[in-house]
């Protein structure tokens, strides 16, 4: 059947169908549950099981090691716990599986509205300084938005570890409606929209942090002049510009902690107990990670230093992509939220599906991508063997196998996205300059760069 027999809410309806059939296979959600590729102790419903019961007794859930998610997002689940012990109704799997519906409808959104928006400026360019062969072979409307928009949707719905995250009711789902409606307000220019959720998705999850400065750049956009003293007045009303949309960011974000602050009885140990857990990283189980060997295998007096620089590192990257990426400004968010997916402190293999699922939506054209083939195969051999090292490093107690599997999973999506990048550069450059090889004034061949 093809897409243009479907609709968004026959995706949408097949996604729900998908995780309420694997919600009531109760023995095999209790397996994956867990399995430390899924579920860590900052996103398990476990975590947040244990934080109700000690709330709801009158016991600080931050006085532990337990908990670690936000007071606001608690109080939140131990109303819903307390309706559904009435109604009999599993309300928290139903908020969950809202959130992600929201997700899946909210991407076929963005799908629409950027290809849309890029189609506009592409018909535009193509009388005139785009080459009219490369514009007939990678244009955006070689398929219409709504396909696209499509199988956006449907990668993310009927993705196994969505699917899997939502049916054992951890919190990445919250996270990825937030990045959803993040990525939909920022191509709709809504800025209070984009300022609120960034903000909360910040306050919940701390890796969010990353995000401020892209999106800053974004909302900072000015038309462009040729005029010297034009360009230089447009240079500092851009900076003054993010600069507001930093602070709004900065002045929400610190009203949400305020707010703990006075729900948790004027005590700051949330914030150490969710932001603290964060950074530090205190909790070395094995995950999908890259961090948690390296600090198992640290002295302590060089943790701190360690610390600062590993947490530091995602930034100075997002930084140079925003000057890179002057006229698709949505590449900076993506590519930010990919490496938030890739370097937080406890990631899953759910984390990456969102930006998995928005490829065909920034690439534009899979012929484009170099390791396509290449990448997909070694992705699939990491799942296939990430139970087995886990196995053996049980056995064993020699954690270098599952790490060194890590590593080629983190190494995997490294690959998609720098071949995301590529493709869009080369694209871009393949439009300017033409299908055949071009020459500059020396007669050399013309180089493009990915960055």
């Amino acid at each position: 059947m093809g897409l243009d027999k479907w609709s968004c809410s026959g995706c949408v309806a097949l996604g729900v169908a998908a995780r309420l059939a694997l919600f009531q296979l109760k023995s095999l959600l209790s397996y994956l549950m867990t399995r430390v590729e899924l579920q860590t102790p900052a996103s398990s419903w476990e975590s947040m099981e244990e934080g109700t019961f000690l709330y709801q007794r009158g016991i600080s859930p931050y006085q532990g090691s337990l908990f670690h998610n936000q007071p606001l997002l608690l109080k939140f689940f131990v109303q819903l716990q307390t309706i559904s012990s009435v109604v009999n109704i599993d309300l928290p799997f139903v908020f969950i599986l809202i959130c992600d519906v929201l997700t899946g409808y909210s991407l076929f959104k963005c799908c629409e509205s950027f290809l849309e928006s890029r189609m506009e400026e592409e018909k535009q360019l193509a009388n005139t300084e785009y080459d009219k062969d490369a514009y007939k072979c990678f244009s955006a409307n070689r398929r219409t938005p709504e396909a696209s928009a499509k199988i956006v949707t449907l990668a993310y719905l009927l993705n196994p570890f969505t699917i899997i995250s939502c049916a054992c009711k951890t919190t990445l789902p919250i996270e990825h409606m937030l990045y959803a409606r993040l990525i939909l307000f920022c191509l709709r220019k809504n800025l209070y929209g984009a300022s609120v959720i960034l903000s909360l998705a910040t306050y919940l999850f701390m890796w969010p942090l990353l995000l401020w400065v892209p999106v800053s750049y974004l909302f900072s956009e000015t038309p462009r002049s040729n005029d010297g003293q034009l360009k230089k007045q447009c240079s500092v009303t851009s900076l003054i510009n993010g600069s507001v949309v930093f602070c709004i960011l900065a002045a929400m974000t610190a009203f949400l902690m305020v707010a703990s602050y006075y729900s948790c009885n004027e005590s700051t140990d949330f914030f150490f107990s969710t932001w603290g857990f964060q950074f530090i990283i205190p909790d070395l189980q094995p995950n999908v990670g890259l961090h948690w060997y390296f600090y198992m295998e640290m002295f302590d007096q060089y943790r701190t230093f360690f610390t600062l620089m590993i947490n530091s590192i995602t930034l100075l990257i997002c930084i140079p992509l925003c000057w890179k990426f002057a006229d698709n400004r949505i590449a900076p968010v993506y590519s930010a939220m990919y490496f938030i997916a890739i370097y937080k402190s406890y990631p899953t293999f759910g984390d990456v599906s969102l930006c998995l699922a928005l490829v065909p939506m920034i690439a534009q054209n899979f012929s484009l991508m170099r390791n396509l083939l290449f990448t997909f195969l070694l992705f699939l051999a990491c799942l296939a063997s990430m139970p087995a090292m886990y196995h053996v490093w049980v056995v064993t107690f020699n954690p270098n196998f599952f790490y060194a599997i890590s590593l080629i999973y983190g190494t995997v999506q490294m690959l998609i996205w720098s071949d995301v990048i590529f493709s869009m550069n080369r694209r871009e450059f393949l439009y300017r300059n033409g299908l055949k090889y071009p020459l500059d004034e020396d007669g050399n061949l013309k180089k493009f760069t990915l960055m």
